[in-house]
């Protein structure tokens, strides 16, 4: 089983549009309405993957109803904790050419609300082998969450990545997540390093097992201690949505970790590269498309040590 956590859920709308013109008015098709944020988004693809997922998100108000039976409707199994205020939108605007994201800021929780979410976490780690926390967290965030997450899923052997950004990424490597999947500007951000690698590097050092990051057009680099910089891109990069990308990546790498006590990083990256390419042309985010043709094509190679 694996556990997906979405701190900051959303409501999630795409709009398709032929162009987008700034200061223009756009007539669009109605929008596609999904179970939004990046931990949601891991658990979509798991499941259509046919992997065991548990789902559990802060939800309120009437969005956060309306997420819930989304993901029902889905079949994803979801552990909900109630809260006051109403769930976040998000808004992502796609052309031919490009993806524009509009993303609102997620309410805060309570203290007690805080305390609902890390017993339902605890409460259902139990026969779970992985544990994903992904996506931004809410406004005024216990600078602690992220390590006592992570010391809970030590002390019963689950296996934990962490896809998040500045303080927080910083906080899950000093805890000793087992992986971390930031993408090229949280790498660079939360560790003031310019040169990617050496910035990987710092947050191994830190004490992350792994750092999967995602360079964008350059494709995903799975860095470990001790071992060469593993690389993995496809010949050239692909346009459609890439809003769900980094999440088809994140949804690979649990898939191995669920799998495997130790699993093959070659065949673990580019399970992430082509699920992560698959996302890029799916309609929306939460979906990949599997194309045997473009799987074929992904070029790995070691990168040679410092």
């Amino acid at each position: 089983m694996i556990i997906t956590l979405t701190p900051n859920p959303a409501l999630d709308l795409t709009y398709r549009l032929d162009a987008l013109q700034f200061g223009e008015s756009h007539r669009a098709a109605p929008a596609l309405e999904r179970a939004g944020g990046k931990g949601l988004n891991v658990a979509r693809i798991l499941h259509g993957e046919g992997q065991p997922v548990r789902a559990i998100a802060p939800l309120g108000g009437r969005r956060g109803l309306a997420i819930y039976d989304l993901l029902s409707a889905a079949g994803i199994d979801t552990d909900v904790v109630p809260i006051a205020a109403e769930t976040r939108r998000t808004i992502a605007i796609v052309t031919d050419d490009d993806t524009t994201n509009i993303n609102e800021e997620g309410p805060a929780l309570s203290s007690s609300e805080w305390g609902a979410l890390e017993s339902v976490i605890t409460g259902a780690l139990p026969g779970a082998r992985v544990l994903v926390c992904s996506g931004s967290l809410p406004q005024g965030t216990p600078g602690d969450f992220i390590p006592k997450l992570i010391s809970a899923c030590k002390a019963v052997g689950v296996r934990t990545i962490v896809d998040a950004a500045g303080e927080a990424l910083l906080a899950a490597c000093a805890a000793g997540a087992d992986v971390v999947k930031p993408n090229l500007s949280e790498l660079l951000n939360a560790t003031n390093i310019a040169d990617p690698r050496e910035a990987a590097e710092h947050l191994l050092n830190l004490g992350a097992k792994c750092v999967v990051a995602s360079l964008g057009e350059k494709g995903m680099v799975l860095f470990t201690a001790g071992h060469s910089p593993l690389a993995g891109r496809l010949p050239e990069p692909l346009v459609g949505n890439t809003t769900g990308a980094g999440d088809a990546a994140v949804a690979a790498i649990a898939k191995h970790f669920a799998e495997s006590d130790s699993p093959d990083a070659v065949a673990m990256l580019k399970d992430a590269v082509a699920w992560s390419a698959g996302a890029v042309l799916a309609e929306v985010a939460g979906e990949i498309v599997h194309d045997a043709q473009l799987t074929e094509k992904i070029i790995l190679n070691q990168l040679e040590s410092h």
